[in-house]
């Protein structure tokens, strides 16, 4: 219970200062995207927010197999290049709270930092976008490791 509530509130927090913000403090329109993420152990739902096509913030709630984990994670994207085959190329922080449903019902605060690029094929659309990255993963009771992971998000019109 205490879960969905501090989920629910951390979204609506999201969303209203993107909401207040949105006319003043940003040059170009915030953009929403809805999608997968997988990172080794978890794969779940993920909701992103663009903010001046520079920054992002991404929830991703890890509930697709008995490992389950939530996580904020902050990227800083770079320039995009490429012709036909765009790729954007982005660093990223994460805090999450990971749970495995065992006898013991293990929970662990994690950290981690990162590498990844963003890539679509404009001929198809520019909408749907496939990423992969790789980083440093540090989860309390737990070694800590270097992850791969990837995302799969489709880009909406608000």
């Amino acid at each position: 219970m205490n879960r969905k509530i501090i989920v629910i509130f951390l979204f609506m927090s999201l969303a209203s200062y993107a909401q207040k913000n949105s006319d003043v403090s940003f040059k170009a329109p915030i953009q929403y995207a809805l999608g997968i993420q997988n990172t080794y152990a978890t794969t779940g739902v993920s909701v992103k927010v663009l903010f001046e096509d520079k920054h992002s913030l991404q929830f991703i709630a890890g509930v697709l197999n008995e490992q389950y984990s939530y996580s904020l994670r902050y990227a800083y994207l770079f320039k995009e290049n490429g012709n036909k085959l765009k790729n954007k190329p982005y660093v990223y922080g994460q805090l999450g709270s990971y749970h495995k449903e065992t006898s013991l019902k293990e929970k662990s605060f994690g950290t981690g930092l990162g590498i990844g690029i963003e890539s679509y094929y404009i001929p198809f659309t520019r909408k749907l976008r496939a990423s992969l990255d790789v980083g440093y993963q540090h989860i309390n009771n737990s070694p800590n490791a270097i992850m791969l992971g990837w995302g799969l998000h489709y880009y909406l019109d608000l």
